[in-house]
């Protein structure tokens, strides 16, 4: 595990806010990959 992964790791556990933050942050980052990669194969 890198220590970015623990980094994120234990401030979610610790920090609400950030946790929800990047919750959804990662769930917007997910989306634009997926919508990249559906304009790449089109």
């Amino acid at each position: 595990m890198s220590n970015l992964q623990r980094y994120i790791r234990k401030r979610t556990k610790t920090d609400r806010a950030f946790a929800k933050d990047f919750d959804l942050g990662y769930a917007q980052f997910k989306v634009g990959v997926i919508l990249k990669q559906a304009r790449e194969e089109a």
